[in-house]
């Protein structure tokens, strides 16, 4: 199977490949067809249904990314993603045994207010319908929503010709940290950091982690930041 195309030079969060719904994701033991376009081949011995594990071959690297909007369930969250909404539950493992799998929506649900966004780096999907992801520490949550993430990824690529984001007069420097928002001064850089762009030049560094990584070939886990 050929490599997929990089996204590096045109990233963008609608990438349905490297950013796919909920109900793309790989479904732990079950549709090996569908699956093979994360991982580089079949599970060699499949197991009974009840020891469905996690797969760990994988081919390309890929993040379920949603936004909180309002849940119509009780005890479940509703994201968005891609324009669709969907309850569900985010639990990690031991993925081996289905019992053994436990929810994190306990410690979710404090931080992920209504319109911030959470990114689950290589989660898949259960059978239940729940979003699994290995371990707790491949979940990153963002203070912005979707809408926002994108203008932050525009900002990004855009010419330094900006308005200062803290007075609104022609820009001559950018932030120090990130190297995105534009600023005329040193003083509206900082009266603008406290106000502000200190949440917002994190997430600035992870979308251009996100945007120099090459989506199509696995290397290693690459945890968010």
């Amino acid at each position: 199977m050929s490599a997929l195309s990089p996204v590096s030079l045109g990233f963008h969060l609608q990438n349905r490949t490297y950013f796919p719904r909920a109900i793309d994701l790989p479904e732990i033991g079950y549709d090996e067809d569908e699956t093979m376009r994360f991982f580089s081949g079949p599970m060699k011995d499949p197991l009974p249904d009840i020891y469905r594990v996690f797969r760990t071959d994988k081919r390309i690297h890929w993040c379920f990314l949603g936004e909180r909007a309002p849940s119509l369930v009780r005890g479940m969250l509703s994201l968005r993603a891609h324009g669709e909404n969907m309850p569900v539950d985010i639990v990690t493992g031991p993925a081996n045994w289905e019992d053994d799998r436990r929810s994190l929506l306990p410690q979710i649900l404090p931080k992920l207010k209504e319109g911030y966004c959470i990114a689950l780096m290589y989660a898949q999907r259960t059978y239940h319908f729940n979003l699994a992801v290995e371990r707790a520490e491949m979940i990153k949550i963002f203070p912005f929503c979707l809408d926002k993430l994108q203008a932050l990824l525009r900002r990004m690529n855009s010419p330094l010709s900006e308005a200062c984001l803290e007075c609104g007069t022609q820009a001559t420097q950018v932030c120090s940290r990130c190297k995105s928002g534009p600023y005329c001064s040193k003083s509206c850089q900082v009266s603008h950091w406290k106000n502000y762009h200190k949440q917002e030049c994190a997430v600035v560094e992870q979308l251009k982690e996100w945007s120099s990584m090459d989506w199509s070939t696995y290397d290693s886990d690459r945890m968010p930041l």
